[in-house]
């Protein structure tokens, strides 16, 4: 299996994503509900309850496409098999050659499902646009005023 090294210089997005994903993992090796765990961590990390319900739903297509539960023990070892990888690739929006490979030979239909629930769910963790215009605006007064 190929496994890639999760960097220490990763995003605050990639650092969210990877730590529902391990906490959804944990749980799926505990033969515990993942959905109560991925909520309460949520909460610690400042993320909607709703957001951990839609990458709730994501992990639940993911395993579904790729035939398995999703493997992600940090603890033990800071590497992610390609098909966990290639799903946090779908959820920073950076698709690349292979990920979809890596999901498993799912049905197309299937796979489509899962980048339209991650989709959504990855917009869940972006600030709005007009957030993004007011932040954008701030910075530029700002730089201006100096």
């Amino acid at each position: 299996m190929f496994m890639k090294p999760i960097k220490a210089e990763q995003s605050w997005t990639t650092y969210v994503l990877s730590s529902l994903l391990e906490s959804w993992s944990a749980s799926r090796a505990s033969g515990t509900a993942p959905l109560p765990a991925l909520i309460a961590l949520s909460h610690r990390l400042g993320v909607s309850s709703i957001s951990a319900v839609a990458f709730g739903s994501v992990f639940d297509l993911a395993e579904a496409c790729l035939g398995r539960s999703l493997s992600v023990n940090r603890c033990c070892s800071n590497d992610l098999p390609a098909g966990e990888w290639a799903l946090i690739h779908m959820l920073n929006e950076t698709l690349r050659d292979g990920d979809i490979a890596a999901l498993g030979a799912a049905s197309g239909e299937l796979i489509d499902a899962l980048v339209a629930a991650a989709t959504s769910a990855r917009r869940l963790l972006a600030p709005q646009e007009h957030e993004l215009d007011r932040l954008w605006h701030t910075v530029h007064a700002a730089r201006l005023s100096h």
